[in-house]
Formats: C-alpha cells, structure tokens, sequence
C-alpha cells in the first residue's frame, strides 16, 4: 500500500508544470528573406570566330596537297619486283588505283625510307617521329571536314602529346638529327607556338565583345587566325 502511494506522489509531481516553465516567454517565429537575384539574360552571346580568308586559302591548300596521291606502288612493292609480268598487273599495283588506306600507307613509308639507320628500322625516334606526323595530318584533314568530331580531337591532342615528347627526346640526344628530321616533316615549332597561342589568349587579351549591325551584341571564344609574321624565324 505504501509503495502505491509513492508511485502515485511520484506520477502527480512529474505531470506537474514547472514554474521555470510557466515563467518563460511565449516562443516567435521570425522569417528570413532571401534577396534572389533575377538573371534577365546576357549583355553579349558567346560565338566562334569566323575563319578568315588566309586560314580558308590555307586550309584549301592543305586539302589539295593531301588529296593528291604519290607515285609508286602499294606495300613494299617495288618496280623491279614486277619487271617480268604484264603491264597491266603493274598498273593495278599502282597507288593510283589504292584505295585511301594504301595511300595513307605509303605515305607513312617513303617517310620511314627517308629516316630510317637500316632496312628493317621501324622503332627508331626519327621513324617514330614520322609515323605520328602523318597520323597527325590525317586527323587534321579529317577535322577539317568534320569539326564536331570530338573523339578525333582528343585522338589528335594524345598525338600532339606523344609527338612533343619525342622530339623533346631527340633534340636532347641528337641536335643535328633533330634539325634534319624537322626538315623532312617541314615541322616548324615557331610558327605552331605562334598559332596556337593567338588563339588561346586568354585573360586581359580576351577577345572583346563587338556589336553587329544589327545591333546585337557577340564575344568570340578564339581569337580569328592570322597569318604569322615574315620575320618569325629571323
């Protein structure tokens, strides 16, 4: 009986309100306002810059010196091999009848007959050196054609970074090598600094934003392509 009432007493105290409680001010709700920014659009549109007429006369030539198909014969045919057949087995040997594979391969060894130490040198910086320059061109015409093709683009700059990496390689090792292997490929760094870099100005030399005739407001990404100076090299 006595351990009922304790248990009772207990249970009217705890419902009991406290008078700290009882004391305390009401609680108040207080909204934050959040000042929201209202974007009404942009002062110009970002676009590509035009190509001008010297970058479309270069690439036209570009085009033109790709497109015509070297003498000779496909693989490592040679014309004393076939001296003793028909005529017309030679003429359908020729790369004037190869498709563009062939082509592109043939190519690629009248570079490597030019820079090779022996017969059978496939490994050499030097071939090396001339095997990624023509995939290097190959790309470039087909991204020419083909602007939008991104997997290519990225292909290309894995090859504009193996390339760097080799003649690095070989301008550490042979100078004189390295000097001559850059004639045969007509690879000119300068003149490759000089156009990449007008056209990836950034920061303060940002291209500006121009207002066209009518009136709209443009920024180009890259800088327009201009041909480098004649005394580039001197």
């Amino acid at each position: 009986m006595f351990a009922l009432r304790s248990l009772i007493r207990g249970f009217t105290y705890a419902q009991a309100p406290r008078a700290c409680h009882s004391s305390a001010p009401p609680q108040s709700r207080h909204v934050s306002h959040v000042k929201a920014f209202r974007i009404k659009g942009y002062p110009f549109e970002k676009t590509r810059a035009p190509k001008t007429e010297w970058y479309k006369r270069a690439e036209a030539a570009f085009l033109a010196e790709r497109a015509r198909v070297p003498h000779g014969l496909v693989g490592r045919w040679q014309p004393e091999d076939l001296s003793g057949l028909d005529p017309r087995v030679s003429q359908a040997l020729s790369l004037k009848c190869a498709n563009g594979r062939e082509i592109r391969r043939a190519r690629t060894l009248i570079l490597m007959k030019h820079l090779q130490k022996e017969p059978f040198d496939t490994g050499s910086a030097p071939v090396q050196l001339a095997c990624v320059s023509e995939k290097i061109l190959n790309l470039r015409a087909h991204l020419i054609r083909h602007p939008r093709d991104n997997c290519r683009k990225r292909a290309m700059a894995i090859l504009l970074s193996r390339r760097h990496k080799l003649m690095k390689r070989l301008y550490n090792e042979d100078f004189q090598l390295y000097q001559h292997v850059c004639k045969v490929l007509s690879v000119d760094g300068d003149i490759c600094k000089f156009l990449i870099r007008q056209k990836l100005w950034w920061g303060r030399f940002r291209p500006r934003p121009i207002a066209l005739p009518s009136g709209k407001k443009i920024a180009y990404t890259r800088h327009p392509m201009e041909p480098p100076p004649a005394d580039l090299n001197s």
